[in-house]
């Protein structure tokens, strides 16, 4: 004999089967409880420049917490980590150069597995490549500055420096 309950939202439930006879009679109650519950993750900035970011979030003490990141076939796991004895936990995860989607599955010590986390989204933007052939021409009191062009489609300009201050 079995029995399913869909759609439950988080929160622990207390179920109890008896037996009947054909004369009515029954059993003694035999409990069991459930917990639904999903992993939360904390929200990070939107837009990052480096590849290798530091997930973090909470569940259920105790829980082996998975992080996935959504791909065309699916989810590809990117680690697993212990959350500690009051539920939170942290693992360094590797970016893909643009959108990233990222979320969380975790599996209490009793083996019940949770729902996927709400989805964690995070933009990976490599920075440009450093400007290379940098060359400075003096003449008089002017400095004429040049160097070869970046390739990247998405350059929005170039950051000029002297002795340390931003002047542009």
């Amino acid at each position: 004999p079995a029995n399913s309950s869909t759609g439950l939202y988080n929160g622990e439930y207390t179920y109890t089967v008896t037996a009947v006879d054909s004369w009515g009679n029954e059993s003694e109650k035999t409990p069991v409880t459930a917990t639904i519950f999903t992993p939360a993750l904390y929200p990070t900035q939107g837009s990052v420049n480096t590849p290798v970011i530091t997930v973090e979030g909470n569940t259920i003490p105790e829980a082996m917490v998975e992080i996935f990141r959504s791909v065309v076939a699916g989810s590809e796991s990117l680690g697993t980590i212990s959350a500690d004895g009051d539920g939170l936990f942290a693992l360094e995860v590797s970016l893909t150069e643009g959108d990233n989607s990222l979320h969380a599955v975790a599996t209490d010590p009793e083996g019940n597995v949770s729902r996927p986390s709400y989805p964690l989204k995070v933009v990976y933007d490599m920075p440009p490549a450093t400007p290379s052939g940098l060359d400075a021409v003096v003449d008089g009191y002017d400095v004429t500055l040049s160097w070869l062009a970046n390739a990247e489609p998405d350059l929005a300009g170039y950051n000029l420096y002297r002795n340390g201050m931003k002047i542009n």
